[in-house]
């Protein structure tokens, strides 16, 4: 008895499996991939389509050089790597009005001939940065009394109503060391010409209340 309805558990499971890997005759195929079709015939899944739309297509955009030229233009030379600190400064100044740019630097003595880089010299564009005259001035020499300048950022003044770059200034501040080397609190500012000409005005504050502008102010 015992064999008997083992044998009939079994046959009963074998049936059972049989008729789950068949496909019921009500399940229609359309609409399915081909894919999805064969793993319903397969018994493997009933999978729903899906009514999400396709992911969109990301196409690469042609006709575009893997190399770029760039165009390397020297503006001028500085004693070091070192540019402006302590905050928001302003070192490259472009100013739409005269189509100009300048940027105030540290000299370097190599090239300039200064007795230190604590001299302060600049760069000037006025056709927008295409082309440059490097290395004018200096703007703030470090000889007695004045003292060595570090950090240093610039802009340019454009008097109302002006559109001629000869008509513009350049401006600077920077701090300095008082004895030259001795350590900080002074102050160096100054303006030139834009294009040159003229005698570069050029101070030095050595209080103990200085103050360093920011962005230019």
């Amino acid at each position: 008895m015992m064999k008997k309805l083992l044998t009939c558990g079994l046959v009963l499971t074998l049936s059972v499996n049989a008729m789950a890997q068949q496909l019921s005759p009500g399940v229609g195929l359309s609409g399915f991939s081909a894919t999805q079709k064969g793993q319903l015939v397969n018994g493997e899944t009933k999978t729903t389509p899906s009514n999400n739309p396709k992911p969109a297509v990301i196409r690469k955009k042609t006709g575009i050089p893997s190399t770029q030229a760039v165009t390397v233009i020297d503006i001028g030379n500085s004693g070091n790597a070192f540019g402006t600190a302590f905050g928001a400064k302003t070192t490259l100044f472009a100013h739409p009005v005269v189509n100009s740019v300048s940027m105030v630097y540290r000299s370097s003595p190599t090239v300039t001939g200064d007795a230190s880089s604590g001299f302060l010299r600049y760069g000037y564009s006025t056709d927008g940065g295409a082309t440059w005259s490097a290395n004018q001035g200096p703007i703030y020499s470090a000889n007695a009394p004045f003292s060595n300048a570090r950090y240093p950022q610039g802009m340019i003044y454009n008097p109302a109503g002006n559109t001629t770059p000869s008509n513009a200034y350049v401006s600077y501040f920077a701090p300095s060391l008082v004895g030259l080397n001795v350590g900080w609190g002074g102050l160096a500012h100054g303006s030139n010409g834009l294009t040159g000409g003229g005698t570069p005005t050029a101070a030095e504050d050595t209080s103990t209340s200085f103050l360093i502008p920011d962005g230019g102010a």
